[in-house]
């Protein structure tokens, strides 16, 4: 048995977004309904994480993409791992990419993977704001962040706009409400996303 796949998306492939573990999820989960394989969520979600470290595109996406709505913190690896949530439906982020980062040259580094570990932070965050300054930390700790991205970050900092690197795949900067958009403007053109209600991937339809 065979099938074809095509993958839509309003987001940039290769940007940091985590399109590779969503493309993953929803391969699977159409090929899971079209052949009538029976495999469980949980069985396709474990596929999916295997394939993305087999193939070095990626280390926790596919958790994010099915540990539930909210702004998720993840204190163990897998896929079903201890979380903290924190519900926020009602804040506006503007998100900017400004090219590709390669994640393999990333994870399959011994030196660039010691610093990411080094610089882990110790704890989640208490709120939106707390987030992007734990994630902002991170990235400087990190040494991960690309020199093009800078002058977005730094004119976010001017501005009072929290703000942080996409990761780990893409040149690109989020930041945090409404006041971003023009900021990130001045850069390029931003997107507008929104933290999800719920999360969890699920097909939504199916065409005979």
């Amino acid at each position: 048995m065979t099938a074809a796949v095509k993958t839509v998306t309003s987001l940039p492939p290769g940007a940091g977004f985590g399109l590779s573990a969503a493309a993953l999820l929803a391969t699977l989960a159409a090929t899971n309904a079209l052949f009538d394989l029976h495999h469980t969520d949980v069985a396709l979600a474990r596929l999916a994480h295997l394939s993305e470290l087999h193939s070095r595109t990626g280390l926790g996406d596919v958790a994010a993409c099915t540990g539930g709505g909210g702004i998720v913190c993840r204190t163990q690896p897998g896929i079903t791992p201890a979380i903290t949530r924190m519900h926020g439906e009602s804040i506006h982020i503007a998100a900017l990419s400004l090219g590709a980062l390669s994640t393999a040259d990333v994870i399959t580094s011994p030196n660039e993977m010691a610093r990411v570990t080094e610089a882990y932070p110790p704890g989640c965050a208490e709120s939106p704001e707390d987030f992007f300054r734990i994630s902002r930390a991170f990235a400087e700790k990190s040494g991960l962040i690309p020199d093009e991205i800078r002058p977005a970050l730094q004119a976010c900092e001017a501005n009072g706009i929290p703000a942080s690197m996409t990761m780990l795949g893409g040149k690109g900067v989020f930041a945090l409400g409404n006041k971003a958009f023009p900021v990130l403007s001045e850069f390029g053109t931003p997107l507008e996303l929104h933290v999800a209600a719920k999360g969890g991937f699920r097909l939504i339809e199916v065409i005979p």
